[in-house]
């Protein structure tokens, strides 16, 4: 099932267990997997939510937190900055919210990372509020997935599966 914006607004508020790096070269030197998070800036709450669900669950990904598409107005000084971050870390991770759905960078940033990335290195996080409603799972029949388990644990789904999945510790 997807991951309540309430958990992840909740885990915000909890301190990392693991030591998390703070740069891309630091990680890269400790063999610290990196990623692209793809978030609404309106988000960025929800957003470090999920790094620390994460690292709770033991997956202890470097997320470069250097957002440059703060613009409404895509540019291209802008756009090619995102082409070079997501090219360059490991993952490309979409975080569908109620504000990723009125995003003009978001769709673009997937789209890019779906001609640059390999299939398995683009992860969906979705999301559902309080009301039920369900955002980013759109996209889950294209793309791995990660979704909240029934235990509270995260876990890795293949494109268009909601089971067999694997424990997000082994990516």
């Amino acid at each position: 099932m997807p991951i309540a914006l309430s958990a992840l607004k909740q885990a915000c508020g909890r301190s990392h267990r693991a030591a998390l790096t703070r740069t891309r070269s630091e990680a890269k030197s400790k063999r610290q997997p990196t990623a692209y998070l793809s978030y609404s800036p309106k988000d960025e709450e929800i957003a470090r939510g999920l790094q620390v669900l994460f690292s709770e669950n033991g997956w202890n990904v470097h997320i470069d937190w250097d957002k440059t598409n703060n613009t409404d107005i895509p540019d291209m000084r802008t756009a090619s900055s995102i082409k070079d971050k997501i090219v360059a870390l490991d993952w490309f991770i979409f975080l569908g919210t109620p504000n990723s759905t009125g995003s003009p960078w978001l769709p673009w940033e997937l789209g890019f990372a779906d001609g640059k990335k390999s299939q398995d290195k683009v992860i969906i996080v979705s999301t559902t509020d309080e009301a039920g409603r369900c955002y980013g799972d759109e996209y889950t029949q294209l793309y791995r997935h990660i979704n909240q388990t029934k235990t509270g644990t995260l876990a890795v789904y293949n494109a268009g599966m909601t089971t067999g999945g694997g424990f997000l510790r082994y990516l």
